[in-house]
Order: structure tokens, then sequence, then C-alpha cells
């Protein structure tokens, strides 16, 4: 316990400290930077979906993240990095975890709240494609349980 004392009492570590944390709710807050400038316009973006609303085969809901497997083992992307794609009027095929996706559609400025994670923006009419980057180019996570 004294040991502790004497550290936090040296203005170096304490500086270090407080400069740490602050840099935290720094990145914290660009984080949830949503610009509503974007409301309406439309969009193409790549990134990996992790579904939300699943029957079957067939994905109605997703958030689209920038890299695989966020969300899922890690903590999820800044709110302004996450996409919710509704594509409840043309559901498309579940892709793996580490397949990248193209999504395009209109873009809507609405902060969504989920078990795994919050979005700041929602796409809607949208379309879907797989980015065919040839099975060698699949990124897999280091030490990710797979059948590569």
């Amino acid at each position: 316990m004294c040991f502790l004392l004497n550290l936090f009492r040296s203005k170096t570590v304490l500086q270090q400290l407080l400069v740490g944390l602050l840099e935290l709710l720094i990145l914290d807050a660009a984080g949830r930077v949503i610009d509503p400038a974007l409301e309406g316009q439309r969009i193409e973006l790549a990134g990996f979906m992790v579904p939300i609303e699943v029957k079957g085969q067939s994905v109605s809901q997703f958030l689209l993240v920038p890299e695989a497997g966020q969300c899922i083992h890690v903590p999820p992307p800044p709110l302004n990095q996450t996409l919710l794609v509704d594509a409840t009027n043309a559901p498309t095929e579940l892709r793996d975890l580490y397949e990248p996706v193209i999504v395009s559609g209109r873009l809507s400025v609405i902060t969504q709240r989920f078990e795994i994670a919050e979005s700041g923006y929602t796409l809607v009419d949208v379309t879907v494609t797989t980015l065919d980057l040839g099975e060698e180019m699949i990124p897999i996570a280091p030490g990710a349980d797979g059948d590569r």
C-alpha cells in the first residue's frame, strides 16, 4: 500500500495518468460525433457484417463495422464508425464474419442502441454485395476460431 501512495505522490506518474485519461476521454468524445449533414445522402461503403436480425440464412438487419469480428469478442467500434444496415425490404444472404461486403443506399442519421453496440447511422434502400478478395485474402483475426 505504501508503494502505491509513493507512486501517486510522484508528479510525473500522476501527470502521465491524467494525460492518459484525458486522451481516452477525447477519443471517446470524437467517436460520438455524428454529422447531420449526411442525412439523405446516397453512399457506398465497405466493411464487415455483424448480423442483428436473422431468419435461416437471410439477414434483414446487420451492423456494418470497419474491422472483421468487431462487436463479438472485442469492444465495439465507435458510434460514428458503426452503421445499421436495414435490408428488411430485401433481406440479404448471411455471410462469414470475416467476409467483407459492400453496401450502398440512403443514409439516415439515427442513433440506435443494440446489445452488442451502438450505431450512429442507418442505411436504407440498400443493396449488399460481397467484396470478393479471394479465399486467401479474407482476413482472419489472430487466434480466431474457424475452419480455415
